[in-house]
């Protein structure tokens, strides 16, 4: 029963990618999508790996660059991408080469699906998603500067309600009135750290679908059926650390 929901959800997540596309190509319609996904999300769900969320993030990118099967498998090529480029360190520990690589990566996807034009908008997205981050967190914050660590900014906010942490982008924000007063023990603060930078690595492949991805899954799947149906929290979107990985909250 859960795969089957977890399924409907991710083809309402299509749904969502197809309405809002701008292309004017009808060609890759809700009928369509399910066939595609279905099949997909199956293989995801039994051999994730980072490498198989990206992809499968890249081919929802590739349906909002296009609306067509060969964006959509366009865009699951271009989630093949490394989200570091191969500069790890550099990556993770430099700020400023940091936002390069990151204009560098979506560029290079965004190419991939549909060349110049592909390119800019999937770096526009890329900096919309990350200016967001930093807008909620900046102002929920107390308009405290964040902190870089591990390949994504990092802030500590005074207020939001419902969750232990949100990532929008390459940006963190932490309920810290929550994760302290509560007594978070280290190993979930250890687990919900490394969850939301899973979030930041191999869902930037989701490109111009972030936000329409997250509406079912986040909104839909995790307010009305639980956390556990809010599929961009699971396998194989988030290989590594999972919600259904989370260790116990005080322990």
């Amino acid at each position: 029963m859960k795969f089957i929901t977890l399924l409907i959800l991710t083809i309402l997540m299509t749904g969502c990618v197809s309405i809002v596309s701008p292309s004017n190509n009808s060609k890759f319609g809700l009928m369509e999508s399910f066939r595609d996904i279905e099949g997909l999300y199956a293989m995801g769900g039994y051999f994730g790996n980072g490498l198989t969320g990206r992809m499968m993030s890249g081919g929802f990118n590739g349906a909002m660059h296009g609306r067509d099967s060969e964006s959509f498998f366009r865009g699951m090529l271009s989630g093949v991408v490394p989200s570091d480029l191969g500069f790890t360190n550099a990556f993770n520990n430099n700020a400023l080469a940091n936002a390069g690589i990151n204009v560098a990566r979506d560029g290079i996807r965004g190419a991939m699906i549909n060349g110049k034009e592909g390119a800019k908008l999937n770096i526009g997205a890329g900096l919309v998603h990350n200016g967001f981050g930093h807008a909620f967190g900046f102002i929920s914050s107390g308009f405290n500067a964040p902190k870089f660590n591990d390949g994504a900014w990092h802030y500590n906010v005074k207020f939001l309600p419902g969750a232990a942490a949100i990532t929008l982008g390459n940006v963190v924000s932490y309920n810290q009135p929550l994760l302290t007063n509560c007594g978070a023990g280290q190993n979930y603060l250890k687990w919900q750290y490394d969850h939301e930078l899973d979030h930041v690595g191999d869902q930037s492949a989701l490109g111009l679908a972030y936000f329409p991805a997250h509406i079912p899954s986040q909104w839909i799947g995790g307010q009305f059926f639980g956390p556990d149906y809010a599929f961009m929290e699971q396998v194989p979107y988030m290989n590594n650390h999972p919600y259904t990985s989370s260790p116990h909250f005080r322990r």
